[in-house]
């Protein structure tokens, strides 16, 4: 939402704490951890496809 509202660059580094959170909790191959990291990527500008739901 934070991106959405027009601070990516908040949401950017937002995602990172995030990420290094989910890894160290959840580890590298968790889907939270996936969807973090692909989120990541899209405020980035780094996605090229778009994520998997495994729900």
């Amino acid at each position: 939402m934070r991106a959405e509202a027009g601070d990516v660059a908040g949401a950017t580094e937002a995602y990172e704490h995030l990420l290094a959170d989910t890894v160290r909790v959840l580890g590298e191959d968790h889907r939270g951890t996936r969807w973090t990291r692909h989120k990541l990527a899209l405020w980035r500008g780094e996605a090229r496809t778009p994520a998997r739901r495994r729900y």
